[in-house]
């Protein structure tokens, strides 16, 4: 299966934004519309076992929502709420979620601040937010032991960045 996300959000008041699931069969691709507004964000992912959907949606007006879902869309746990865009990402071994709750950055794109949540069979059980405040992007590593981030420095004719990694198996 393939999840799309296009059409903007619908807090640009896009009235084609959609989040689409294609699954692709021996003779076909059948293509369902998941009913979500989008929200601001990047891209639909995939859980690494497969189980489940990682999105953000519009749930309340011009708020994104992280949502978790089933495979098929239907929602399992609503994790955050934020007026502004979310960028998240599931750690490769599928039990955190890492997201930054943006603003917009002085220097385009947005900024903000890294959390992370541990997660069991598909469920919140901690919370961790990083004490640092412009988070620019981040990676999780191969193992999900760490995670680096970026931060722009933010000083008008500074295009520099600091790069920091964190041991995210310190806590559950």
């Amino acid at each position: 299966s393939i999840l799309t996300h296009t059409g903007g959000s619908t807090v640009e008041s896009s009235e084609k934004a959609s989040i689409k699931l294609f699954t692709l069969r021996e003779d076909s691709v059948a293509s369902t519309t998941l009913n979500y507004f989008p929200a601001y964000f990047q891209a639909p992912q995939y859980s690494p076992d497969g189980s489940n959907l990682l999105i953000a949606a519009e749930m309340l007006r011009c708020h994104s929502t992280l949502v978790v879902a089933r495979n098929d869309g239907e929602p399992q746990y609503l994790l955050v709420d934020w007026q502004g865009p979310l960028t998240f990402s599931w750690s490769p071994g599928g039990k955190r979620i890492a997201y930054v709750a943006g603003r917009p950055s002085p220097l385009g794109g947005s900024i903000g601040t890294l959390n992370i949540i541990g997660m069991a069979d598909g469920e919140e059980k901690s919370s961790f937010q990083v004490q640092r405040s412009n988070v620019l992007a981040f990676f999780w590593s191969p193992d999900s032991t760490r995670i680096a981030f970026f931060e722009p420095k933010l000083v008008p004719g500074d295009e520099s960045q600091e790069t920091f990694v964190l041991s995210v198996s310190v806590f559950n």
